[in-house]
């Protein structure tokens, strides 16, 4: 929640150790990669360097904290569920079940299963309501699908989690803004909540701490080389170097491994670019250790530039990529199905909400679903899943509502719960799965809201002597300088300056994300 404090630490917060739940976390609101990844951020500085000192190509992108909508993804980067992909998964059901069965089916009355639980028949079934789950059901519907999302909270969203309180601020306990993409775009038009959508100025600096200074992060390759003073001239040369593919800086992928992110970015770029700038950006996109996160798994758009390039340099690979990425969003098929997001597109390193918040879209979802002439909800809150079963070629599944319980057949299933969560209800009908998201680990992390008189910002915080209020996205912290600092926190997002209603004029608002794998001592007791 949103605390308001004279004075720092607040009182009462014992630095040294916090303490969380013992329950399994939902998957906790992260700091996301923005539009451009960190990696090319720093491609970006490594090549406006080389470029001054070898006269070669170089690329640039910039780098943002941002959060990431925190839901299992069903297309792309996005969570956003694309109307054809959607209505193919479906299709795709019937015909395994031997043909498609009529829309909007007359009789929805399946009788009763062997326990006596009422059985209602659909089409398609989704459960969960958050980014995923919503957008899956609202384009399933809108395709004629009889679908019926169920959400186990007594509201829509899942993570999706907006508060304002009657002293004049709105914040987030979930995830905090979304990169927009055409898909976002063409969604909230969907929606009916377009105009409701707000940006965050793309030209505010982004930052890294480090040292006790905030550093801002390099807007264009003279920046990266002439006023970007975190890397020193020998990184700055060995990351140019690396990213140009010029031996021996640029070394080829050993054999027969797989590389984590640190060997990745390290073999590429050298040490000090991963620790400066690499690091911060991973550890606030996943909270995990970029030790033990695979390269191919977590960034596989910077690990496809590798394979891309002629010969292996981030730079050469990214010129392709470019090229084959305008290309596809030029092409018609993606602009027929994605019309009003193409058109609707800011400019690049924007970051997006709603007026009222995330939980916006997810209402709207619900608005849209559970239309007044209908009889039938389409999306149903406080339906908590018990139990999955098939029956033949349909999956029935089973809900604790509050009108007892109560099962749905279908033709199709889809389940957008943390892993955690759906791996109990996949042992019956998918036990191989099952056993693998056991594995999955998600690491324990706070989302702390603080809100600060700006009389008491210093004047050296950027903005701070100009306007008398902070002017930037946020900053991250790298885990060596949180360790020599003290720090436990991953990074912090300035809320009121992406978006300056959401906290009264004589305030400024913080969102701090503290913990992570890779800090031990934010523990669960």
């Amino acid at each position: 929640g949103t605390q308001r404090h004279d004075t720092y630490p607040p009182p009462g917060v014992d630095q040294q150790t916090l303490h969380l739940p013992e329950y399994p976390a939902a998957p906790p609101p992260m700091i996301r990669r923005p539009r451009s990844s960190p990696l090319l951020a720093a491609t970006a500085l490594a090549g406006a360097l080389a470029l001054s000192l070898a006269a070669l190509a170089s690329t640039s992108a910039r780098a943002a904290p941002d959060l990431a909508l925190a839901a299992p993804r069903v297309r792309g980067a996005t969570g956003i569920a694309s109307p054809s992909a959607a209505l193919g998964r479906v299709r795709g059901a019937w015909g395994q079940a031997g043909g498609r069965p009529s829309l909007r089916a007359a009789v929805r009355d399946g009788g009763k299963t062997a326990d006596g639980i009422p059985v209602e028949d659909v089409e398609a079934v989704v459960v969960g309501s958050g980014v995923s789950g919503s957008s899956l059901a609202f384009h399933l519907d809108q395709s004629g699908v009889d679908v019926v999302c169920a959400e186990a909270n007594s509201r829509v969203g899942g993570n999706l989690i907006s508060r304002k309180n009657e002293e004049g601020f709105l914040w987030e306990e979930g995830p905090n803004t979304f990169q927009p993409t055409p898909q976002i775009l063409r969604f909230a038009h969907d929606l009916g909540i377009a105009d409701d959508l707000v940006l965050a100025d793309p030209s505010l600096p982004r930052l890294v701490f480090w040292d006790d200074k905030l550093w801002p992060l390099p807007g264009s390759p003279q920046d990266a080389v002439f006023n970007f003073g975190l890397m020193s001239w020998p990184g700055k040369i060995r990351a140019g170097l690396g990213a140009l593919g010029i031996p021996p800086f640029y070394q080829p992928p050993p054999q027969g491994k797989e590389e984590s992110i640190q060997e990745f970015v390290t073999r590429h770029l050298g040490e000090e670019t991963f620790y400066k700038v690499i690091d911060p950006f991973v550890s606030g996109v996943y909270a995990g250790d970029p030790q033990k996160l695979a390269i191919r798994a977590a960034l596989k758009k910077i690990y496809a530039l590798e394979q891309l390039s002629s010969n292996g340099g981030f730079v050469p690979g990214a010129a392709v990529r470019i090229q084959q990425k305008k290309e596809e969003e030029e092409s018609p098929a993606f602009k027929a199905e994605w019309r009003e997001g193409v058109e609707m597109m800011p400019p690049g390193g924007s970051l997006g909400s709603f007026k009222h918040g995330l939980v916006q879209m997810a209402e709207a979802t619900e608005k849209a679903l559970n239309k007044e002439d209908s009889q039938q909800k389409r999306l149903r809150t406080s339906w908590k899943l018990t139990d999955i079963k098939k029956e033949g070629d349909k999956y029935l599944a089973v809900f604790d509502t509050p009108e007892g319980a109560r099962a749905l057949r279908s033709d199709a299933l889809a389940v957008t719960a943390p892993s955690h969560r759906a791996t109990p209800f996949l042992q019956n009908i998918a036990p191989e799965a099952g056993e693998l998201m056991k594995k999955i680990y998600y690491p324990p992390v706070a989302s702390v809201t603080l809100a600060y008189p700006r009389s008491a910002l210093r004047e050296e915080l950027p903005g701070v002597k100009e306007t008398g209020r902070l002017q930037g996205f946020g900053h991250l912290i790298p885990r060596k300088s949180a360790a020599k600092s003290g720090v436990r926190t991953l990074g912090t997002i300035w809320s009121s300056s992406l978006f300056p209603y959401r906290s009264p004029d004589d305030y400024e608002m913080l969102l701090c994300y503290i913990g992570g794998s890779v800090c031990v001592c934010v523990c669960v007791c």
